[in-house]
């Protein structure tokens, strides 16, 4: 605001002012951090996500290539968003802290300018002035050096012109800007517009309307907003908006409240009010408030006094049984599918027959599409191989590339979508189409607006609030396999899907982990037989479903693919048992945790039948020999491929120590093992196999090491790696997460169409070795 005293009288005063001030200016400005903490907190996180976090990235570069116009302008209003918060929560911070000591205000000159400011108490007013500002840039500009760098040019572009300029125009010009207009169109108004638009109270309550307004379409249908405006509007709007409630609840609410409370024990005792005023002045009582520490004690205080589980793994009512009473059951089918409509392996005059196990590696939706891609072109390559395929056993990601599969094969639609030819490669198509859809968007708006206010407010009457961001995830790959497929496969329960089969459909194996002891859970159609998966344990048991007369509940195939791919943070761990105190309840979380790829469970199996000798039967007075093959289905582009070499002296090493070896040893430990446990699995898998095997029919398989020369895996035990580029023409690996960028889709999509890469000439040697249906 201008002011009639003279720039050189107010620049005394000024200095006079400073002088008294003896705090140094580097401790001011560490002051103004701590105070606006939770605003340096978010803003840290978002420009890390942009520079760290490869799924972010592979989100920009789908932004840069799209020709969707609605997700460049959801870049544009996430991005303008998330950077006025940052400035208005920082300004309002400090206007609190002006206010907690009345009449404390500064004058700030700046050329013939005199502005009056907020003086927080130990702050100087050019620091109140100028870091808001700063935090409104570092976000526009970290994304512009950032897609510089990945040669972004339209984002680049895009976020120049439409945020940063904008954004910074606007907190440094805001006030010519309302002068202009004041001076433009209200005129005859009596209303201080100057005044009311350069306050931050009236940003405020811009915020409310622009924050309610996304709020409640979020609330309403988390379906669809990812889907209209954008995987990167959800995530940024939603830090924004994480920051705008809770500086709210916490500057605002609260200390309206306890001025209510102040007020309220003054009444009831008067005698006090000294003692409650003198209270009322403790600097834990005034801005700024500690807004992480109050976050977490109210959140824990709802949890300790209300039920706020609200994780509860989907069931479906159910009288039946398992689709097959257990193990021996579901061989015996599937034996005696093979023996008439399975492929016999080449030269073997129809006495051999390979059986295929499958374990499908962890990793989000790199994994679920690399599984599923594979699997896709494994049964266009040769056609009838599916009645050789006994079981998809199946990690994290890798297990929702197998139910997508196997719901593909369930299902008896036949869809028609102009994207895929319907001549060749049909499968692959339908199945990069239904799994490479935006899955982060659903789960993460589920997871800012309602499973976070639940939190707080757990009423679970109302439906919108209660619901799962774990559901909202099944549910939307329900959504994404329907819009492509058009039957619901993956909604059905599990069971009722192979019971409804007339022909053979390979066993899903969703390898869980319980989170209270780290034993491996599966969710299968069969019953778990601890004789056969020692230390494993069926999902259905500690879910209450079973019982001596059948299933009691069932889970539908999303569920059973979730309950091995509840990727931490993204999911939330799965209650088991619902009508158990919150003390004693089970949980089920990501597979990952114990073992990624469900090689334990393979193994276990291809044991049994080798001990019980079910692997020979007769069929005609003739000897039928079944030769297990375990096919790996491995996404890991760093390191699996010097991992392969399962004839090493000495243990893989891509990482060195951690720094502050005293402190960070024990973490790095609890790290290596959980990948020291993956690797064990699967060296055990080939030592197995190589003690079993007696008739090898197919191809010495190799693998490049890292230093270019060749080794050899089993003839039965084949891996299907994906890795980069020879050629070196992808800059970066493909993220790991629940979103996949259309280059992320066909790269990952050309190692198995096109002939120069391994996993294509893996998949033609074994057909090779296969009679084709025809001649079979």
């Amino acid at each position: 605001m201008r002011q009639g005293t003279t720039k050189p009288a107010l620049n005394s005063a000024l200095d006079s002012r400073q002088a008294e001030d003896n705090t140094p200016r580097l401790q001011q400005w560490a002051a103004a951090v701590v105070a606006t903490g939770f605003t340096a907190f978010v803003v840290t996180l978002g420009a890390l996500l942009i520079t760290s976090v490869g799924q972010i990235q592979d989100i920009l570069v789908q932004v840069d290539q799209s020709t969707h116009l609605l997700h460049r302008i959801g870049l544009v209003l996430a991005g303008c968003w998330f950077s006025m918060i940052c400035w208005w929560s920082a300004r309002f911070v400090f206007e609190a802290m002006a206010k907690a000591q009345p009449g404390n205000q500064s004058q700030l000159v700046t050329k013939s300018v005199v502005i009056v400011l907020p003086a927080a108490p130990g702050i100087s007013p050019t620091i109140t002035r100028y870091l808001p500002r700063c935090y409104a840039a570092i976000l526009p500009l970290v994304i512009a050096v950032q897609s510089a760098r990945n040669g972004l040019w339209q984002v680049f572009t895009i976020n120049l012109l439409a945020v940063l300029i904008p954004v910074m125009a606007l907190v440094i010009y805001r006030r010519k800007l309302t002068q202009w207009l004041e001076a433009r169109y209200f005129l005859s108004s009596r209303r201080d517009w100057h005044h009311e638009i350069i306050n931050p109270y009236f940003w405020g309550w811009c915020a409310v309307v622009l924050y309610g307004a996304v709020a409640v379409w979020a609330l309403a249908n988390p379906y669809t907003i990812g889907h209209a405006l954008g995987a990167f509007f959800v995530v940024y709007w939603g830090l924004g908006s994480i920051l705008f409630q809770l500086v709210v609840a916490i500057c605002v609410v609260l200390p309206a409240a306890l001025a209510l409370g102040k007020k309220l024990l003054t009444h009831l005792w008067p005698e006090q009010a000294t003692r409650l005023q003198r209270w009322s002045q403790h600097r834990w009582l005034a801005p700024p408030y500690p807004v992480l520490l109050v976050v977490a004690l109210c959140a824990g205080g709802s949890a300790v006094f209300f039920d706020t589980d609200n994780h509860h793994v989907r069931r479906m009512d159910s009288s039946t049984g398992y689709a097959y009473a257990d193990f021996d059951a579901a061989w015996q089918h599937f034996t005696r599918n093979l023996i008439q409509q399975g492929l016999p392996a080449a030269g073997s005059e129809d006495r051999v027959y390979p059986v295929f196990f499958v374990a499908s590696q962890g990793g989000g939706l790199r994994a679920a599409y690399w599984a599923s891609q594979g699997l896709a072109a494994l049964t266009s390559e040769i056609p009838g191989i599916s009645n050789n395929l006994f079981s998809l056993a199946g990690v994290s990601g890798g297990s929702v590339g197998n139910a997508f599969f196997a719901a593909a094969l369930a299902g008896q639609t036949q869809p028609a979508n102009s994207h895929c030819d319907p001549q060749t490669e049909r499968l692959p198509c339908l199945l990069g189409l239904a799994v490479g859809q935006d899955y982060l968007s659903p789960v993460l708006t589920s997871f800012l607006y309602n499973d976070m206010l639940y939190r707080f407010f757990p009423v679970a009457g109302w439906p919108f609030l209660a619901r799962d961001r774990a559901a909202v995830l099944e549910t939307s790959w329900e959504n994404g396999f329907a819009q492509i497929f058009g039957g619901n496969q993956l909604s059905q329960p599990m069971q009722q899907i192979y019971r409804q089969q007339t022909r053979w459909l390979p066993l899903l194996l969703s390898m869980g982990a319980h989170q209270e002891t780290g034993a491996r859970l599966i969710t299968a159609p069969f019953d778990i037989d601890p004789t056969i998966f020692v230390d494993h344990y069926n999902t259905y048991r500690l879910m209450g479903c079973h019982s001596d007369a059948g299933l009691q509940c069932d889970v539908r195939a999303s569920t059973a693919a979730l309950n091995s791919a509840r990727f931490p943070y993204v999911t939330p761990a799965g209650t088991l048992a619902t009508s158990t105190p919150w003390h004693q309840k089970d949980h089920i979380i990501d597979g990952g945790y114990v073992e990624n790829f469900g090689l334990m469970a393979t193994q276990q199996m291809i044991h049994y039948l080798h001990r019980t000798q079910k692997l020979v039967l007769q069929k005609d007075g003739n000897t039928i020999t079944l030769m297990p093959v375990i096919l790996v289905f491995s996404n890991d582009m760093d390191t699996m491929p010097a991992l392969l070499n399962h004839r090493r002296t000495v243990p893989y090493v891509n990482t060195g120590s951690f720094a502050f070896n005293e402190l960070t040893n024990p973490i790095q430990g609890l790290i290596a093992n959980r990948t020291a446990r993956s690797v064990q699995s699967l060296t055990q898998a080939i030592a197995w196999q190589q003690h079993y095997s007696e008739q090898q029919y197919f191809a010495e398989f190799s693998y490049p090491q890292p230093d270019d020369q060749e080794h050899s895996l089993l003839r039965d035990f084949i891996v299907l790696q994906l890795q980069p580029d020879r050629d070196g023409d992808v800059d970066t690996l493909v993220p790991l997460g629940w979103w996949l960028s259309e280059n992320s889709q066909s790269f990952m999509a050309k190692k198995l169409r096109e002939p120069d890469y391994r996993p294509y000439q893996l998949i033609q040697q074994i057909k090779q070795h296969l009679v084709p249906m025809e001649e079979g």
